[in-house]
């Protein structure tokens, strides 16, 4: 048994966010058990200390990114707006494209022209893409070889900026030989 005695407010609220299960083990007392869903990652499930456990959702609930209730003799926690809003930071924060082993022979294009009022959420967003591994062809013009529609939704979403952002996808890019060295092709 795996025992994880540093279970860090990050991981708590992304395992409360997604509405993961944390059962309190009868057969090994004070070993709650947190099965991760995260990316898949760890299928099997981790032990925790109660103590720290019990501390960290304390913790959370001071901070006011949970609620705790009763519900039919059940103890049901949930995150609040501010726990939400905080997930999806998280969230934001460890995007990663995954890079599929054949290219389909698209390319995805980013057109934005976001307006000065949202510069903060401009600058942000240029910058993940970049990070992302996106290529720019002109200051607000990116593109890139890989299926990316869902992250770059949920960024548009998170920063607000979804009337200002436009997604395409295509076959045909000009010069697309030199745009394919810069993906390692």
């Amino acid at each position: 048994m795996e025992i994880n005695k540093r279970l860090t407010t990050k991981e708590l609220l992304k395992i409360i966010g997604i509405g993961a299960l944390i059962v309190v083990s009868l057969a090994m007392p004070g070993l709650p058990k947190v099965y991760f869903l995260l990316k898949g990652k760890n299928k099997k499930p981790l032990y925790f200390d109660k103590k720290n456990l019990s501390s960290q959702i304390r913790r959370l609930k001071n901070k006011e990114l949970i609620s705790i209730s009763e519900e039919r003799g059940d103890t049901i926690i949930r995150l609040t707006e501010k726990g939400k809003e905080k997930v999806l930071r998280y969230n934001f924060e460890e995007l990663e494209l995954e890079r599929p082993e054949k290219w389909d022979r698209r390319w995805r294009m980013v057109i934005f022209d976001i307006p000065e009022k949202y510069k903060v959420a401009r600058e942000i967003f240029r910058e993940k893409i970049k990070m992302l591994g996106f290529y720019r062809l002109q200051d607000s013009v990116f593109i890139y070889p890989f299926p990316c529609e869902k992250e770059i939704e949920f960024m548009r979403e998170y920063l607000g900026i979804g009337n200002y952002v436009l997604f395409l996808t295509f076959r045909e890019l000009e010069r697309s030989e030199l745009s394919l060295t810069r993906f390692n092709f």
